[in-house]
């Protein structure tokens, strides 16, 4: 079941802009699902999939967003809410963010600035561990996550975002994170260039506190409508104080996107590549399917077994 509490504060906040006079509401949904097979013994990472064999997974999204304006001001909200086919319910983005164009403050559970754009990541697993990208401090990592975001806009090719994150132990984050995440964008032209550092500070019980700084940097080239192709490096140090580095190229044109990832944790490593194709569905606006076909393997001490794995994803705006 949906959180009573978070349910009942996202209602009265949808209730109470969509009284207030120069408050614009909208309501939308869409369901996004999952067929996959995975031809695997072990070891790999995918979301929602088993080890091995076929499934299927898939959620419908219930989206309420607001905003009010005075002058050059403005407050804005966000609720999303997920009824899974796993029989479970649960809030994805829960924000509320206000301020004026040059800067604003974002408070809730959200994704902030994406360090390491992974372009159509409809597939994309990891034989053995997930490489570091530049994301750990980027939110939406478990449900009593504290998060806030201050984004400062002097210019439109210039923007600086500053993320504090604390999130608690969980079974997928066993230890304790904590820490912050200055990110600058500059765009000129066709081209932009996003740069970010993490400082964490992890916390397990059976260990003292160990600070770490990560920094990932992605060069980006638009191509109009038509997509854009990302290179991205990232790399920091784990709790065992070995080196992680990551190096991918990804991107989309049309209807195609896909990458090449390639991770390195101390010995470890893990080599990634995938692809997509998105199509429209029986011609029917917000409609789409995208097939999607993936391969990883682990080299090094990463002994975990190769993955190859398919997946058609349906996507129903509506």
């Amino acid at each position: 079941m949906f959180n009573t509490r978070t349910s009942t504060i996202a209602l009265s906040l949808t209730a109470a802009l969509s009284a207030t006079p120069g408050s614009a509401l909208d309501f939308n949904a869409n369901i996004e699902f999952d067929t996959n097979y995975v031809s695997t013994k072990a070891g790999n990472t995918i979301a929602n999939s088993p080890v091995r064999g076929a499934s299927q997974n898939g959620r419908v999204e219930l989206i309420t967003m607001a905003r009010g304006l005075n002058g050059d001001a403005f407050v804005a909200a966000k609720a999303s809410f997920l009824a899974n086919r796993n029989s479970t319910a649960n809030d994805d983005d829960l924000w509320v963010q206000f301020g004026t164009k040059a800067v604003d403050l974002k408070l809730g559970r959200f994704e902030a600035a994406d360090l390491f754009p992974l372009g159509r990541d409809t597939l994309v697993p990891f034989a053995g561990f997930d490489p570091y990208r530049g994301h750990l401090l980027r939110g939406r990592t478990s449900s009593d996550l504290l998060q806030a975001a201050l984004t400062v806009n002097p210019s439109e090719a210039f923007s600086l975002e500053l993320g504090i994150v604390e999130h608690k132990a969980d079974a997928a984050n066993p230890s304790v994170v904590r820490g912050v995440r200055p990110v600058a964008t500059v765009k000129f032209g066709d081209f932009s260039l996003r740069a970010g550092v993490e400082a964490l500070k992890y916390e397990t019980l059976s260990a003292n506190s160990v600070s770490r700084t990560g920094a990932a940097i992605t060069g980006s080239y638009y191509l109009g409508n038509d997509g854009s192709l990302n290179l991205s490096v990232a790399q920091s140090k784990n709790v065992a104080n070995e080196r992680m580095i990551t190096a991918g190229l990804t991107g989309v044109l049309g209807a195609w996107g896909g990458g090449v990832l390639a991770g390195k944790a101390g010995d470890a490593k893990v080599n990634t590549a995938y692809v997509t194709y998105a199509m429209s569905l029986m011609g029917v606006k917000g409609a789409a399917i995208t097939p999607a076909l993936a391969y990883s393997q682990g080299a090094g001490s990463n002994n975990a077994d190769d993955v190859t794995a398919l997946r058609v994803r349906i996507n129903y705006a509506f």
